[in-house]
Formats: C-alpha cells, sequence, structure tokens
C-alpha cells in the first residue's frame, strides 16, 4: 500500500510539474560554445554587419539606411543594436542581449519567431540558417565590436 501512494504521489507531481510548462514558441538555436568547430570568434565587422547589407531578400539595410530610428549601416549598426532598448514595442526590450538570444529582439525577428511583429527582413524572415547561426553565436560570445 504504501508503494502504491508513493508512485501515485510521484505521478501527480509528474503531471503538475508537465502543465506548469510554459507554451513552445518554436526551436530556439542553443550556442554550445562561444567558437565555433574552427575555433573561431564571430566578428562583428566582417561577418555580421555584412549579413545586414547583403545577407537577405531584401536586405536589411534597404529599410534600415540612416534612419534615426534603426540605422544597419555598417559604421552605425554596433551603436544602435547592442544594449539599445526598442523603441517599437511597449515594455523595455532590447535589441540586442550580449551572450542571451532568447530575450534579444533581433534574434526573435530573424528567427520570425513573432513576438515583436514580423520576421526580418520582410515579408516573413529571408536570412539563409547559416546568416542567422552567425548573428546567433555572435550574440552568445558577448556581442563584442570586433
Amino acid at each position: 500500500m504504501r508503494t502504491t501512494t508513493r508512485n501515485a504521489l510521484l505521478l501527480l507531481l509528474t503531471v503538475v510539474s508537465f502543465s506548469a510548462c510554459k507554451k513552445d514558441q518554436g526551436p530556439i538555436m542553443v550556442m554550445p560554445d562561444a567558437t565555433d568547430s574552427t575555433g573561431t570568434t564571430v566578428s562583428f565587422q566582417n561577418d555580421v554587419a555584412p549579413i545586414f547589407q547583403f545577407g537577405g531578400q531584401p536586405q536589411c539595410t534597404v529599410c534600415h539606411p540612416n534612419s534615426a530610428d534603426l540605422n544597419l549601416l555598417p559604421d552605425s549598426a554596433y551603436n544602435n543594436l547592442v544594449n539599445v532598448p526598442t523603441t517599437n514595442y511597449s515594455g523595455q526590450y532590447m535589441r540586442v542581449i550580449p551572450g542571451d538570444t532568447t530575450n534579444s529582439v533581433l534574434w526573435d525577428k530573424i528567427n520570425d519567431y513573432g513576438n515583436y511583429g514580423m520576421g526580418m527582413p520582410p515579408p516573413s524572415g529571408g536570412l539563409s540558417a547559416e546568416s542567422i547561426e552567425v548573428i546567433g553565436r555572435w550574440i552568445m560570445e558577448g556581442a563584442q565590436n570586433n
């Protein structure tokens, strides 16, 4: 009788634990470490900034050239992204949080998760998986200005 009660309690705790889980918002890329298999670190200037200019169809700088709100041209992109609050959404959301893809608006937008409007670049995302991975690694490496 004691084993049956214990098993029932364990089953109940398991069910309650699973029912309390947060709603799945789709896949989140997990970055295992800060370097790829070659041991290289992602460079903002050499790897990430070019994606904004040439990475998608249309490219990011078509809509975000010299705008006051979000300029993604190479000389301004870093300072307009990292640790900068968004201006388009209620609440305090950051465009890029170093080391945190899950809470970075940029990550949400390029993966088209839909938490902050449509995916980027429009119409609904448009970066290659390789470009998305590079940006994700850069964020997880601390979003350095290198």
